[in-house]
Parts: C-alpha cells; structure tokens; sequence
C-alpha cells in the first residue's frame, strides 16, 4: 500500500509566560485567571496540566483578545499585541523546590 497524500504537522506555536512562584503561589495564578474569565461571563475553564506528583505545571488560556488583554494587566505583561492570536501557558517553573 502506498501513501496517497500526507503532510508534515507541527507543534502549535503558543505564548509562554514563566510566573516563577511557588506551587501555592501558582494555584492563585489560576484563581486569577479564573476571576478574569467570570469578569467576562466565560464559562469555560482554561486547560490545566500537572506534573507526575499531581502538582498543577501549566495553565493554558485559549480565549478571546479581549480576555487576553485583561490577564496582561492583571500580571503587568507587555508587549501583548503580537501574542492575541496564540495559546497564553501560564507556566510555574520555579527554582524553590515548590514549596
């Protein structure tokens, strides 16, 4: 049998942002984001991903521009207007040990 038509397929380009904080500290990233999306009457979570220990790693925020722009003024990122049409991970890759 011989392939017919195929095509190369890669990662999603998306927007990382490091937050550096301890894993409690990281949790309350998440009750922001969450806070921001109610603002907005959206009802859909972002997506969460943890590590192997169940510790919450990544916040994914697929949402509209104008949801995007609220959460770079909640966390004081600049530089946003090339970013609104990608994926936001809020990532927790501290340093401290997670505590």
């Amino acid at each position: 049998m011989k392939a017919v038509n195929y095509k190369k397929v890669v990662p999603k380009p998306y927007f990382e942002i490091n937050m550096g904080v301890s894993n409690r500290e990281f949790y309350s990233t998440f009750s922001i984001i969450i806070d921001v999306l109610e603002r907005f009457d959206e009802h859909d979570d972002p997506t969460q991903k943890c590590d192997h220990k169940g510790d919450l790693e990544r916040i994914i925020v697929w949402h509209n521009d104008e949801i995007k722009t609220e959460l770079a003024k909640e966390f004081n990122i600049l530089g946003i207007e090339d970013k609104l049409n990608l994926d936001w991970h809020f990532v927790n890759s501290s340093t401290n040990g997670g505590f």
